[in-house]
């Protein structure tokens, strides 16, 4: 995610743009819970197809790179849900700009309401970097 003042249009394909403020430490507090095995219906996009919901999250973290305008999200875990790490990045983006509390990721993981969690980050810059099969 591009946090950088002036936009690099540069980064426009490969980092989604983000302008607003940001509490990192907010974002920091969140990500733990979203490890471990959880009903992820909250973080599924509305319509999908897929009756298990449940999944497994082995790793949620983020960095920021050496300039400290962009931040880097990486997630590792069995599987994951039609647009399920979009929304989760949307969500923490929310808590790091102060509209959602960093301890509200168990309550929307047990609400398994769509609209519990938030948007749905842009697509820019997701890359799948590793897939193994066991």
């Amino acid at each position: 995610v591009d946090i950088g003042k002036p936009r690099s249009p540069f980064r426009r394909h490969y980092a989604s743009y983000y302008p607003y403020p940001l509490d990192l430490e907010k974002i920091q507090r969140a990500l733990p819970d979203f490890l471990g095995t959880h009903d992820f219906t909250s973080f599924c996009a509305t319509g999908s197809s897929v009756d298990d919901k449940t999944r497994t999250v082995h790793e949620a973290s983020m960095a920021v790179n050496d300039a400290g305008d962009e931040l880097i999200f990486t997630f590792r875990g069995d599987g994951f849900l039609y647009k399920m790490i979009r929304i989760m990045v949307g969500t923490l983006l929310k808590i790091g700009n102060g509209r959602l509390a960093p301890d509200s990721i168990p309550a929307i993981i047990a609400q398994k309401d769509r609209n519990a969690a938030g948007p749905t980050a842009h697509p820019e810059g997701l890359y799948l970097v590793h897939v193994a099969y066991e």
